[in-house]
């Protein structure tokens, strides 16, 4: 969870009247889990009210793994975040966000085994192994 979404649901929660330590953060009235068609009125009436386009909480999801991958986050780290299963699914689902081209990691891997010095590097435990 980002660390600033972190702190907002904190504040709303202590904020709230009555909330026990394992009270839900959105819930019924009677304290029961949202169902979908819940989530989705309740969601689409707080896209009315800030004058937002309608969207869907999948949009909102895929915004964040664009954003992740955007802020340097490996696939890794997206496949955590996201809760797939694999890399592979994270991979199916999020690759086309990914704006690098191959040109931009060819003069990074470039710049690593030939850097400005004229001299390549060869890190020491590789080379003490042969």
């Amino acid at each position: 969870m980002l660390p600033s979404l972190k702190a907002i649901l904190s504040e709303y929660r202590e904020n709230k009247a009555k909330c026990e330590p394992d009270d839900l953060l959105f819930a019924t009235q009677g304290g029961k889990p949202w169902d979908h068609s819940n989530v989705r009125k309740e969601f689409n009436e707080v896209l009315k009210q800030a004058g937002l386009k309608r969207v869907t909480p999948k949009s909102l999801r895929h915004s964040f793994a664009s954003i992740m991958l955007a802020s340097g986050a490996s696939i890794k780290a997206l496949q955590r975040a996201l809760g797939h299963a694999s890399a592979t699914m994270t991979l199916n689902t999020s690759s086309h966000l990914i704006q690098e081209g191959l040109g931009d990691s060819m003069m990074r891997a470039d710049a690593l085994v030939f850097p400005k010095n004229g001299l390549v590097r060869i890190p020491e435990e590789k080379w003490k192994k042969a």
